[in-house]
């Protein structure tokens, strides 16, 4: 078993949610050394493991957060020209933390004097507030375009590993690998009632 706690932050976020906790769990178990485990000389490892984890993505340009400001030409006033000033884009002090919530299960195996091994793997990875530029109307924006936190996407699949070791002599050997995998995508939203 193992575990970690990561706390992290970033100036990109809002004031309130530039700190983010990351949590991750493992355990392993080999199933085949408990004394309730059947015995049988075909099976020589078996081992489970289930795992669970977080992780943070900050990965987008600076000051998206901030009030930040552009000229917006000049204007003559008493015979002189002065810049103008205006916003540069709609202010999101909620912009937090995007999080991928990871969950595995596994079985590893050796058969047969180990002729055969392999593993099994299902996972599920969950991203939850999304980032990213959605259309806003205006008012009451000041810009067409906000970036914020918004949607759920869902990945989920199958992973499967072969090994399998079809000739073993002193000068010569001949193993044969397989490798597959399944995966299923889906945006379980990617609107809400203010960002559409």
């Amino acid at each position: 078993a193992s575990a970690s706690l990561r706390y992290e932050g970033s100036s990109k976020f809002g004031r309130l949610n530039k700190w983010g906790y990351f949590p991750a769990l493992s355990l392993g178990w080999r199933i085949m050394e408990e004394d309730f485990f059947p015995k049988a000389s075909w099976i020589n490892d078996l081992k489970l493991r289930a795992d669970y984890g977080e992780t943070g993505n900050q990965d987008f340009g600076s000051y998206l957060s901030l009030d930040t400001y552009q000229g917006y030409g000049y204007f003559a006033f008493n015979g002189a020209s002065y810049q103008v000033w205006g916003p540069s884009q709609n202010t999101n002090y909620d912009l937090r933390w995007e999080k991928a919530q990871n969950l595995n299960f596994g079985v590893d195996f050796d058969l047969f004097q180990r002729k055969i091994s392999g593993s099994i793997n299902y996972y599920v990875r969950t991203n939850k507030d999304l980032l990213g530029s959605y259309n806003v109307p205006v008012p009451p924006f000041v810009l067409t375009t906000t970036f914020a936190n918004v949607g759920t996407m869902k990945n989920s699949g199958l992973e499967v590993q072969l090994n399998a070791k079809i000739l073993t002599q002193k000068d010569f050997s001949y193993s044969v690998s397989f490798a597959g995998a399944s995966n299923s995508n889906k945006f379980v939203s990617f609107s809400n009632d203010i960002y559409k």
